[in-house]
């Protein structure tokens, strides 16, 4: 049976059911407790991490700035921008703290940063006073070249004197203002005195380089004004482009040849290639042609000579007017190379693979083929193509157009060499040995 509460002597009542609630109320306190701590310690984590966050992006867009502006005072002009460079750090700084919205945070960051841009400052100012010292020292470097040369070209001892003390007074200046250091003055003195010596030494001798310079330039001249009258032969036209005969060409070499414009060896077989029947009537020799593709790849006669006998050829009749000039196209083409250029060497040993074909026992015959493959040479070295390609094709069209039929052998049609050899003409041109297993060469073209 329930018992009902009961009042006590102070009036209270008393029983078992308040304890009941007592209990449950505690307990409910408890777990509001724990979720409010649980609460709390989330908030701050969530804003331990924000402030990371913050701190990293500043601190990352910082160093960034940082090495921008270290580069970009690398390799700027003006020797007088450290305060400007500066000013962009503290502009740089702001716009990255603009995100960060903690008082607190605010300042721990911007101690750090300003600390950090200090020593930023103290690095670009060291990298523009290092500019204005170059330029110090290239100014004042300038200005003792000048005293050098006043002690070289000085009339007197009086003057040479004077010069000297003009550097050693620049030196003086250089060092009170920081941009030459105290212990160099002897050494800075001395060398430019001893530079002026040498000088002085050497002006006989450079003198003499002079003289020399100045006949080489002559000499190249006259080769110049040669090259241009073989040309004008050869085109019939002058420098302008006009048309020019041979009249004009015998008039214009005369005088030249009295101004010292050609040499006399030049303008007497220049005359005579221009006035002889048998160059008029000249069908050319092969042999001749290749004697003097011969000269010129072996590289001992020089080009003048070359030049020279080409026209005495030419006027004996030893060449015909297309044998002239291809010739002269070989020679213009090596000469756009300098002496010691690679490219000049590989095309003149390139040559020396031009072979009359090996089956042709007549020496006629074998020169008359190697003069046609060295024209289809020079041919394919002015359309830019490489010399061992141009040998290659050049041997190959040779090869085909004597022997047509070789094409109709996917295998290889057989031929006697001159030798008593048995060899295979390939259906490219390509000449094998009967007993090789070898694949036919392939030109660069068809490599690819």
């Amino acid at each position: 049976m329930p018992q009902l509460p009961r009042y006590d002597s102070q009036g209270k009542l008393y029983g078992d059911q308040p304890e009941a609630i007592q209990t449950g109320a505690t307990k409910n306190l408890e777990a509001v407790g724990k979720t409010l701590g649980v609460m709390e310690d989330v908030a701050v984590k969530w804003k331990n991490a924000m402030d990371t966050m913050q701190s990293t992006v500043v601190k990352a867009t910082m160093e960034e700035s940082m090495a921008l502006r270290m580069a970009e005072a690398a390799k700027d002009t003006d020797i007088n921008g450290e305060d400007r460079m500066i000013k962009q750090l503290e502009q740089d700084k702001e716009t990255a703290m603009k995100g960060v919205k903690d008082p607190l945070l605010q300042k721990k960051l911007g101690f750090e940063i300003d600390h950090a841009n200090n020593l930023a400052a103290i690095k670009l100012r060291n990298i523009y006073g290092k500019k204005k010292i170059a330029v110090g020292e290239e100014a004042a470097y300038r200005r003792i070249d000048t005293q050098v040369n006043n002690i070289v070209y000085a009339e007197n001892d009086e003057q040479r004197l004077a010069a000297k003390q003009q550097i050693e007074a620049i030196v003086d200046e250089q060092i009170a203002g920081g941009i030459f250091a105290l212990g160099d003055k002897d050494k800075i003195v001395n060398k430019a005195v001893k530079d002026a010596e040498e000088i002085i030494k050497d002006k006989a001798a450079l003198k003499r380089v002079q003289d020399k310079q100045i006949l080489e330039a002559q000499k190249l001249a006259v080769n110049e004004n040669e090259k241009n009258y073989v040309r004008m032969k050869i085109n019939g036209k002058d420098k302008l482009g006009g048309d020019v005969t041979r009249e004009d060409l015998l008039s214009m070499v005369k005088k030249d040849m009295d101004a010292g414009l050609v040499s006399p060896e030049f303008a007497d077989s220049y005359i005579k290639s221009l006035k002889s029947p048998k160059a008029v009537r000249a069908k050319g020799v092969d042999k001749n042609f290749s004697e003097i593709m011969e000269k010129i790849n072996k590289g001992i006669v020089s080009f003048d000579r070359i030049r020279t006998d080409i026209l005495n050829r030419r006027s004996s009749g030893a060449l015909s007017e297309e044998d002239e000039e291809n010739l002269t196209t070989y020679l213009e083409l090596l000469d756009q190379k300098g002496i010691e250029d690679f490219a000049k060497f590989e095309t003149r040993n390139a040559w020396f693979g031009l072979g009359g074909p090996i089956y042709i026992e007549d020496d006629k015959l074998r020169e008359a083929s190697r003069r046609r493959m060295s024209i289809d040479f020079i041919d394919k070295l002015k359309n830019g193509i490489d010399p061992q390609t141009a040998v290659l094709e050049a041997t190959r069209k040779e090869t085909l157009s004597l022997q047509p039929s070789a094409v109709n052998y996917p295998e290889g049609m057989e031929v006697m060499t001159s030798k008593g050899v048995l060899k295979k003409i390939m259906p490219n041109g390509d000449i094998v040995n009967v007993e090789s297993k070898q694949k036919p060469k392939e030109s660069p073209k068809e490599k690819k």
